[in-house]
């Protein structure tokens, strides 16, 4: 009977340091909380997060997606006895919500938000890929300013083109 504990317990371990990557693939954007704290994400975007939280706000985007389906469906008659959804069809979604990243080691022991805060950087800083930034040179800033009509001081730092350029930019031209 004990082996069958510690089995149940690995199993429980085992999910909690699941990780996957949760995406609102809904057109609004979503918010919900988990364990009294609340996330925000645009339509399309993604946060890494350990699989019971992930699994969570997955159940209740999808909910919110099937409910306003529904309410289209039946705007001009409702009928009071029809489900606005199945279980079947949550997890269909929640199928396209989630996708499986890998596993981690356990947070350190934090107060709780700042346990999810940690978490959620270190999740996203090796699971989700950053956007690539190119390197915007001197001569580019330069050409930029030309472009928009601007006297350029080519003596000036890369520094001081951009702030030019910015103010440009903030007066529309």
């Amino acid at each position: 009977m004990e082996d069958l504990k510690v089995i149940d317990l690995m199993a429980v371990n085992a999910k909690n340091r699941k990780v996957v990557k949760f995406t609102n693939i809904d057109d609004e954007t979503f918010t919900h909380s988990y364990d009294g704290i609340q996330l925000t994400l645009r339509s399309g975007a993604a946060q890494a997060m350990p699989w019971m939280e992930a699994d969570h706000y997955a159940k209740h985007l999808a909910r919110k997606m099937l409910s306003k389906q529904w309410k289209e469906r039946t705007k001009n008659d409702r009928m009071k006895n029809e489900l606005k959804y199945t279980e079947e069809e949550v997890n269909e979604l929640k199928g396209q919500i989630l996708t499986d990243l890998g596993e981690i080691e356990a947070p350190e022991n934090l107060d709780k938000e700042e346990s999810k805060k940690r978490e959620r950087e270190a999740l996203n800083a090796k699971f989700i890929p950053k956007p690539s930034i190119p390197e915007v040179t001197k001569k580019d800033v330069i050409e930029e300013l030309k472009k928009r009509g601007a006297e350029v001081d080519i003596n000036k730092s890369k520094e001081e083109l951009l702030v030019q350029l910015m103010d440009l930019e903030a007066q529309g031209k």
